[in-house]
This record gives structure tokens, C-alpha cells and sequence, in this order.
């Protein structure tokens, strides 16, 4: 009868260490899971860039629309080069004054408002632009151009 209760004493604290174990193994799983799908929310995979000749065989586009489609990529590279020069200097102030021990806060928001509007002017001509140039196209066409800008970075956004 001792022999048996030691075994049955020796077994039980095996079930809530084992149980421990097997909780703690559950919650490391748990953790690394949820990280996981942190990880993949915010380390979205870089959109592929696609070349000005690639989009315009993959539109199909006549003679006449390729030549007015490199009108349109050039001006929206030359814009979209001109708001990062313009960008640049005012966003840089805005982060030299936040550094600052004591940080005029009016002047990082007049900063970065001006930074704003100046992106709010590019997006305002660039839909325009792009409203024109897609008023040349065919309806097959325009539904293409959405979905490769969609898909990928535009071309004149690139370095």
C-alpha cells in the first residue's frame, strides 16, 4: 500500500508540470503566430516597378497614344521630381526643429502643412494629367492602366 501511494505521489506532480509545459509551449506558439502576422502587415513586399516601354506594349497603345502616353510619362516624372526637390528642404526643417531640445511646435506644423499642400497641388495636376491622357484611350485600355498603376509602382515615381 506505501509502494503504491508513492507511485500515485510521484505521478501527480508530472500532470501540472506537464501541464505547465504544454500552457507555456501554447503561449510561446500563440506569441510567434500574432508576431508573424504583425510582421507581414507592416513588412508589406515592395511593389514591382514597371518600366515606361513595358506599360506602354502592355496597353497596346497605337503610335499616336504611345506618343502621347511619353508626353504624360515625362511630365509626371518631371513633376514628381520637382515636389521630392520641392518636398525635401521642408520636411528636413520640420525634423531639425523637432529634434530641437524645445521644439516650436507652430513651426513644425506650418512645415508640415506646407509639405501637404504642396502634395495636395501634385496630386491635384496629376489627376488632371492623367484624366486627359486616359481620355485617349480605349475603354479595355484605361481599365489595363488603373490596374498596372494599381499593381505596381508608377514608373514616374521611380529614382
Amino acid at each position: 500500500m506505501i509502494a503504491a501511494s508513492a507511485g500515485g505521489a510521484a505521478a501527480a506532480p508530472r500532470k501540472p508540470r506537464t501541464l505547465l509545459v504544454l500552457l507555456i509551449l501554447s503561449g510561446a506558439l500563440n506569441l510567434c503566430f500574432i508576431g508573424g502576422a504583425l510582421w507581414l502587415r507592416t513588412h508589406e513586399p515592395p511593389r514591382t516597378p514597371i518600366r515606361p516601354q513595358a506599360f506602354a506594349d502592355d496597353l497596346k497603345l497605337t503610335p499616336q497614344q504611345r506618343t502621347g502616353f511619353e508626353q504624360y510619362f515625362h511630365v509626371m516624372r518631371a513633376r514628381a521630381q520637382l515636389m521630392r526637390a520641392e518636398l525635401e528642404p521642408i520636411v528636413s526643417q520640420a525634423w531639425t526643429e523637432i529634434a530641437k531640445t524645445q521644439p516650436d511646435q507652430a513651426k513644425i506644423e506650418q512645415d508640415f502643412e506646407q509639405a501637404a499642400a504642396k502634395r495636395h497641388a501634385f496630386a491635384h495636376d496629376a489627376t488632371q494629367t492623367t484624366l486627359s491622357f486616359l481620355a485617349t484611350l480605349s475603354p479595355d485600355q484605361r481599365q489595363k492602366f488603373v490596374t498596372l498603376l494599381r499593381e505596381h509602382k508608377a514608373p514616374w515615381m521611380q529614382h
